[in-house]
């Protein structure tokens, strides 16, 4: 090595001097946007869930303070219906129990989806204390009184089973899903107990799978044709 290669400064590193290109940040923040881009258009979309040719149900039904609120005013939003019994001390309790649950896990949607209790069995001052005493009051929660149990009925009656608990209504009040949670027996233990809990859980998964494609998917929502 002769004195004037000495004085000559080292070559920078390859590396270093790539990322220090705008042009190397620009293509690889653009690499990032269209990988998700391209798997995406190649993923095959589930098939749409039944019910999108039903009709449009209807029911309007008062609040704690006397006003009505129909099934046509929450157009728009996804409605989970299911039953509060407000006599019932151990099932009402469940009942807010799972409802606050099933919120939680859906809380990605968030105003996407209404929550909608038919409360029997008790007045407006029963339901009352009741939303006092869980602080159940949320924009997402509506609670409405079904003294006679007959929308319920209804719901049941169309969604052929009886004993359904969780009613998954689309953007156009067709129901789209039903679901039935078994409440366990209080002899129930061991294994019984375990499958009944195991059921139980999958009802609820399904539930929660179905609302985020209603809600992701907006091709297993379209509005009925006329």
């Amino acid at each position: 090595m002769t004195p004037d290669d000495a004085l000559k400064p080292a070559p920078p590193p390859r590396g270093p001097a790539l990322v220090a290109k705008p042009w190397f940040w620009a293509l690889f923040v653009g690499v990032l946007f269209v990988l998700p881009l391209i798997k995406g258009l190649g993923a095959e979309f589930p098939d749409p869930l039944p019910g999108a040719d039903g009709p449009a149900m209807e029911f309007a039904l008062p609040d704690e303070h006397g006003e009505l609120v129909s099934l046509a005013d929450l157009q728009g939003y996804l409605v989970i219906v299911t039953e509060l019994p407000l006599a019932n001390g151990q099932v009402r309790e469940t009942t807010m129990r799972g409802l606050r649950a099933l919120r939680k896990r859906l809380r990605g949607l968030g105003s996407t989806v209404v929550f909608v209790s038919l409360c029997h069995g008790g007045e407006a001052s029963d339901l009352t204390q009741l939303l006092d005493t869980w602080t159940a009051r949320k924009p997402v929660n509506v609670f409405l009184l079904d003294e006679d149990h007959a929308v319920m009925d209804e719901l049941r009656a169309y969604g052929k089973s009886p004993s359904a608990d969780w009613f998954l209504i689309d953007r156009h009040s067709r129901i789209r899903g039903v679901y039935g949670v078994e409440e366990a027996e209080a002899s129930l233990a061991g294994e019984a107990l375990e499958r009944n809990t195991t059921a139980n859980e999958a009802e609820v998964d399904r539930l929660v799978v179905q609302a985020g494609q209603l809600a992701n998917w907006m091709g297993s929502d379209e509005a009925p044709e006329g």
